[in-house]
């Protein structure tokens, strides 16, 4: 789960994708699992 926040909610709706630092847990956690297979 990625945490958001906004002083818009109305505009989180349209969103067209989420960025994230490379050092991020998710970041990590989602190099390894592409690095596995």
């Amino acid at each position: 789960m990625i945490e958001v926040f906004t002083t818009r909610p109305d505009t989180i709706f349209g969103a067209s994708f989420v960025a994230i630092a490379p050092d991020h847990n998710l970041s990590k956690q989602l190099a390894e699992t592409i690095k596995r297979r």
